[in-house]
């Protein structure tokens, strides 16, 4: 899905029945985060059983606080269903600051890698 007057890009692959990858990449701010929610809780819907959700944000170049916000709603939300999120940063640190400044990353399951992500041994 790409958001022509936004400054964003959301893709959807579906991995082999246990994980969906949720590929966000431009800015997450108050103006996207409607966008990518309604993306993720499309994708939260279709999930199954323990099957993992992964929002790679490795690409992102910049999130606000309503990207943060976002991220610690969809993860109540796959703790409530039985499923998991984890969330890609790569070594980006457009992600990496704001979600360690806040504390989110002592809550989220962050992997450096779609790969790590999608890893039945975790």
């Amino acid at each position: 899905m790409n958001a022509p007057d936004l400054p964003l890009c959301v893709e959807v692959q579906r991995l082999s029945g246990v994980a969906v990858v949720v590929r966000v990449t431009g800015e997450l701010d108050t103006l996207t985060a409607p966008a990518v929610d309604a993306r993720l809780t499309d994708v939260q819907a279709d999930l199954v059983g323990s099957a993992t959700l992964v929002v790679d944000l490795s690409d992102l170049t910049f999130m606000s606080s309503a990207g943060l916000a976002l991220l610690d709603t969809h993860h109540e939300r796959c703790a409530e269903q039985g499923s998991r999120l984890r969330v890609v940063t790569g070594d980006n640190r457009s992600v990496l600051r704001p979600v360690r400044i806040t504390g989110l990353d002592t809550v989220l399951d962050l992997v450096a890698t779609v790969a790590d992500a999608t890893r039945d041994d975790r």
